[in-house]
């Protein structure tokens, strides 16, 4: 139920899980809607439906309703885990591109059950997500490509890590073998850390638990991209994957490519074993063209995604892409800033460009 500015709460709990995830709703409603503030009332919402308000907001003069999908990511969603998706996808409006635009990390579906097993705070919990990426290649059904987005977050289950990267200090019970040194570092398929090693749990899970947010999240997005890319070969003769991600400030700055300027949009493609060359020549004039500054492969060459669906001999390739995060918004509050409209508008241009693409042409020229 909405009504004016929350000037003075009803007292809640603040201890333990319900406090919690009480919390985490107030506090939204809170940050994000100053003019026109939600009040939540301390009792289960309908399923389905939390933070999901009846009133429109603007995101630099774009209106997005809560309604439709079109969420910013500022914007937390709390649900039951038997009612969140494994992925969320948005079909072309006609199947005329080869390209598929993926966003693993923009997620922001909370598990009711997961709030209540975290020791970090709502705005805390937060820090690893790829917050708006989804938002910013938005577009890319305009121009015939699939775009197919996390439902859940990164630190619930990371779709850009392997199955096999398990963190055996966090798992109980799980298989020797199979670690790596991410995982080993709390940044796994589920991770025990965010941020900056903030971690997210004071126990273990029970391996089960970690089986079960494979099989709800993880096996199915991985699928959907298989099945995408195959139909894409059989209209096409090939698919294309741009695995959309952002970057910290931070790294763009300190990064080995910033000894010739910090790079704002960092291509990977494994060094040309995910995607054809002259595919990521393209698309990185692509970008370039839109006047952003572009570096390839360092520090980010593509992660789990890049590795198991790019496979250019075989028509499928996969380019991996890292947007500077300080260009659209607040790396502490989350909250896009004033750049964020320009810079999907901009890149509105860039992913027409992107799902037009095809490497035919060079294999022709080859001949």
């Amino acid at each position: 139920r909405c009504f004016g500015p929350l000037r003075n709460p009803p007292e809640l709990p603040r201890t333990g899980r319900k406090g919690r995830i009480l919390a985490w709703k107030v506090a939204a409603a809170r940050r994000h809607h100053s003019g026109q503030t939600c009040r939540v009332w301390p009792r289960s919402p309908p399923v389905g439906r939390c933070l999901r308000l009846p009133f429109d907001i603007h995101v630099d003069s774009i209106p997005c309703r809560f309604d439709t999908g079109c969420l910013p990511a500022s914007a937390e969603t709390i649900m039951k885990l038997d009612h969140l998706r494994p992925y969320r996808e948005f079909p072309p409006r006609a199947p005329c591109s080869a390209a598929i635009f993926s966003s693993p990390h923009s997620g922001r579906s909370y598990p009711v059950e997961f709030l209540g097993q975290i020791r970090l705070d709502p705005h805390r919990i937060r820090m690893s997500e790829d917050a708006h990426v989804d938002l910013l290649f938005g577009s890319a059904p305009e121009f015939g490509a699939a775009l197919v987005c996390a439902e859940a977050p990164r630190s619930y289950v990371d779709l850009n890590r392997s199955p096999g990267e398990i963190d055996h200090e966090l798992v109980a019970g799980a298989a020797a073998g199979g670690s790596s040194m991410r995982s080993r570092a709390g940044y796994g398929v589920v991770p025990s850390r965010v941020g900056d090693g903030l971690r997210i749990y004071d126990g273990m899970l029970p391996a089960t638990e970690v089986e079960d947010r494979l099989n709800r999240f993880f096996h199915p997005f991985h699928r959907r991209l298989e099945e995408l890319a195959a139909d894409r070969i059989g209209r096409f003769g090939e698919a294309i994957l741009f695995d959309c991600h952002s970057m910290p400030h931070k790294v763009a700055l300190n990064g080995p490519a910033a000894r010739i300027g910090p790079p704002e949009v960092i291509l990977g493609d494994r060094f040309g074993q995910a995607a054809a060359p002259e595919l990521t020549e393209l698309t990185e004039s692509a970008f370039a063209a839109a006047g952003l500054a572009v570096a390839r492969n360092t520090p980010f060459s593509g992660a789990y995604i890049s590795r198991r669906h790019g496979r250019p001999e075989l028509g499928r390739h996969v380019i991996q892409i890292e947007i500077d995060r300080a260009l659209y918004m607040d790396e502490r509050t989350l909250r896009p800033n004033a750049n964020f409209g320009p810079l999907r508008r901009l890149l509105r241009s860039v992913t027409a460009e992107l799902a037009a693409l095809r490497t035919t042409g060079f294999r022709m020229a080859a001949e």
